[in-house]
């Protein structure tokens, strides 16, 4: 499989208007209305992700970083950006083509899929709209066959708040929400780390290929609809926090790809001299008594377990 880098940058770079409003979008047939845009590959299941991004950071210019063995890019809208990448130009050197669903309105939690008039039954519905690398279910937690074939497929399961396929249970099928190997999404620090992204779409394929034609029914009902009452957009905080330059550094110097004693590989978002950044955080901690916030500790188990 081939990662054409410069595929993702334009893509992260184009106007939402752009692709919403092009029939010939990536060279395909599309039928755009406006509000979402659907590609027919003559597939049995349906894949999802969303063209819009959060807030007016699209703007924003491509950076990256590159070790001895992966690459990091950086780009606020590589949420949702990513996913449509992974859609249309990955899962297809995989030999997987699933129908494609895009749809916008997904960042403020009023996501365009509810108004998809599909003209078959689908088998199953994936979406590739989560950092990480787990798998998130919402509603579909229900589906307890589902959950087992993607743990078989060496999936983890975990807790989401909102995502296109929520508003897509009426449809009576089992969804789930790959994770896709970005992280501080919502921000202007938003990377993506190129070696979880691989992993995750091996067991993908991994589940695919065992998978494609079982039929994963869901009953709508059974559980809360909208797992954003919990946190989500309108609902409340979706998204909405930036990581301080303590938390954001931990992540990549733990991570190695970077390196605080190195001048050279020095990612711009970060800025100003190690040495100084170290004082900084140290008196950080001499006015907190020493203790990591709670979200500090929140976000450092999640990284610490990567």
């Amino acid at each position: 499989m081939q990662v054409d880098l410069k595929r993702l940058i334009a893509l992260c770079e184009m106007s939402e208007n752009k692709i919403l409003e092009d029939n010939h979008f990536c060279g395909h047939d599309w039928e755009c209305d406006g509000q979402h845009s659907f590609l027919d590959r003559g597939s049995n299941i349906l894949a999802v992700a969303h063209i819009d991004t959060y807030g007016d950071i699209i703007r924003e210019r491509t950076d990256f970083i590159k070790t001895a063995t992966d690459w990091v890019i950086f780009h606020p809208s590589l949420d949702d950006r990513l996913g449509i990448f992974v859609v249309l130009y990955l899962l297809p050197q995989l030999g997987i083509c699933p129908d494609v669903l895009l749809t916008t309105d997904e960042e403020c939690c009023n996501s365009t899929a509810s108004l998809f008039q599909p003209t078959k039954i689908y088998n199953w519905i994936v979406e590739f709209d989560r950092k990480g690398t787990d798998v998130v279910m919402y509603q579909y937690r229900s589906c307890l066959r589902l959950c087992d074939d993607l743990k078989d497929a060496g999936f983890n399961i975990g807790i989401g708040s909102y995502s296109d396929i929520v508003e897509l249970d009426w449809m009576e099928r089992g969804a789930f929400n790959v994770g896709i190997g970005y992280h501080f999404e919502h921000t202007k620090r938003c990377c993506m780390v190129l070696s979880e992204l691989v992993e995750q779409l091996k067991r993908f394929t991994t589940f695919w290929h065992a998978h494609q034609d079982d039929v994963y029914e869901y009953e709508s009902g059974l559980s809360i609809r909208r797992a954003g009452r919990f946190g989500a957009g309108r609902y409340g905080n979706y998204g909405n926090w930036t990581p301080s330059d303590a938390e954001y550094e931990y992540y990549l110097y733990n991570q190695q790809y970077l390196n605080p004693e190195s001048e050279g590989d020095r990612h711009p978002f970060i800025g100003g001299n190690p040495e100084k950044r170290r004082k900084k955080k140290n008196r950080r901690k001499d006015r907190s008594g020493n203790r990591p916030s709670p979200v500090q500790k929140i976000y450092r188990q999640e990284w610490e377990g990567l």
